[in-house]
């Protein structure tokens, strides 16, 4: 494709991951991302929208087989939820040709097995992100429809329970002092708050807890994992 590149989508990826901050669970919506979903993104931002691409074809997955070729083994998914993983290793990673604490030995043909199942388990996972990436920014598809009618009832639940602030607290030379966090600028200021409130805010908690695992959203999802 003219004008783009996996390299491309690794740096953009890699910015991506600067300004977002990583998460391994990360979707980049509103918050945090993992450097899986960056490449999503970054994909996005240098596919032709004349061209249509299969999963084959995808610059994306072609970024995330060659990451992955840099681990050794392995799937980019499973790198990033390791313990210990940080920010700078996944955007490292993301940028360099080389990867610390490599060259692996060579393989053996269970480890080999293992790593050709961890890749199709990976390109699977990738292909349902950028499809649901695609149907969120087209506000289309079923899977937007779905997140829209799950998102109305969590949110007429909440109206229901009397819309609670979100109150937090911490143990102070007195005791618990009661806090609600008013997002404002850069970083938001805090206001006083009761127990009263909190105990309210953490019964709406519980009961959306609830909710997310009926409606089965988040890691409550009986969808396939990568």
């Amino acid at each position: 494709m003219v004008g783009s590149s996996t390299q491309e989508i690794r740096d953009r990826a890699a910015e991506l991951l600067g300004q977002c901050g990583w998460d391994p669970r990360g979707l980049g919506v509103d918050g945090p991302i993992s450097g899986n979903a960056a490449l999503g993104l970054a994909a996005e931002d240098v596919w032709d929208p004349q061209i249509t691409l299969t999963v084959d074809d995808s610059l994306y997955l072609r970024a995330v087989g060659e990451v992955e070729d840099l681990l050794g083994r392995g799937s980019l998914l499973d790198w990033e939820m390791e313990p210990g993983r940080t920010a700078d290793e996944v955007i490292q990673l993301l940028r360099s040709s080389v990867v610390a604490g490599g060259p692996y030995p060579p393989l053996t043909a269970e480890e080999q097995a293992l790593q050709d199942l961890g890749w199709a388990r990976s390109r699977a996972a990738a292909a349902r992100e950028a499809e649901a990436f695609r149907q969120m920014k087209a506000r289309a598809g079923p899977l937007y429809q779905l997140a829209r009618e799950r998102g109305t009832v969590l949110s007429r639940a909440y109206r229901a329970a009397g819309q609670p602030r979100d109150v937090t607290r911490a143990r102070g030379p007195d005791g618990w002092v009661y806090m609600h966090q008013v997002h404002g600028g850069q970083r938001g200021y805090f206001e006083p708050a009761t127990e009263e409130e909190w105990r309210e805010w953490r019964q709406w908690v519980q009961q959306r807890v609830r909710m997310r695992r009926e409606l089965g959203i988040g890691r409550y999802s009986d969808r396939p994992r990568g």
